[in-house]
């Protein structure tokens, strides 16, 4: 049962370095006066994508996550918890959730972590165990979340490792999808999810430049395969590209916010 509108909760996840953790659980701390803040790291919410905030926005709860590894230098972190402070001034009443991937990335996915669902040995290791409770936690809070809020930047044309990581341990067979014989459907419907996006470069206004891009894409196919079809996305593009193309990248990310979270 879900909780009342009154009462959502937001996962943010985040993914950058231990180095630039302090200063961005201050900022995120203040941008967020008004919220329940729990850190938990279990399942049923989408987590932050780096595992890093928690943000179950538009929904019921939510749940941010950071993905960048940058640090204080990170576009991506900055624009997420811009976004759950954005998130929180129209709905004052959400819980916010905080992971970061950077911090607390999952194993990527391996034998260990597919061993236990194969069925095929009758005892589990004691390593397939573990893996097996990573995944439920994830799962479960990724489900429980209504909102996630996903700081992503732009790694080699595509995501970070740790958010990729993440994606893997949320799908689920059973959970967030199913096979039936017109096809796969989703079953972690009615959930919003928001991803701040970061770019050095721009990409998002030539045919050649669309055709490098496997970050916004992929997110829009692998959450809509999970039956979320709510993707929304607060855009920075260009940040490498000299302080007045980044400025004027973070200024648009900011305009275009407004509506996004709302």
């Amino acid at each position: 049962m879900r909780p009342s509108p009154s009462n959502r909760l937001l996962l943010h996840v985040q993914n950058q370095p231990i180095a630039g953790v302090l200063h961005q659980i201050k900022h995120v701390l203040k941008a967020i006066l008004a919220a329940i803040v729990r850190i938990r790291y279990h399942g049923t919410s989408v987590l932050q994508t780096k595992l890093g905030e928690a943000a179950n926005l538009v929904l019921v709860p939510c749940r941010a996550f950071d993905s960048s590894i940058l640090g204080t230098h990170s576009v991506s972190r900055q624009l997420s918890a811009e976004v759950v402070a954005q998130w929180l001034k129209g709905h004052p009443d959400t819980t916010v959730e905080y992971l970061d991937l950077a911090v607390n990335a999952p194993n990527h996915f391996g034998t260990d972590a597919i061993g236990i669902k194969t069925g095929v040995q009758a005892q589990p290791t004691e390593a397939q165990r573990y893996e097996n409770g990573v995944s439920a936690k994830l799962v479960n809070q990724f489900l429980a979340a209504d909102v996630i809020v996903i700081g992503a930047l732009f790694y080699n044309f595509s995501i970070p490792t740790q958010l990729k990581a993440w994606i893997d341990r949320l799908a689920q067979i059973g959970l967030t999808f199913k096979y039936t014989d017109k096809g796969p459907v989703g079953l972690a419907t009615g959930k919003t999810v928001i991803v701040a996006s970061s770019r050095g470069g721009v990409y998002s206004t030539s045919e050649g430049g669309q055709a490098m891009e496997h970050q916004e894409s992929y997110l829009k196919i692998v959450f809509g395969f999970f039956g979320i079809t709510d993707v929304r996305y607060v855009r920075a593009e260009g940040v490498a590209m000299g302080e007045a193309s980044k400025a004027a990248a973070i200024d648009a990310a900011r305009t275009s916010m407004l509506a996004v979270a709302q």
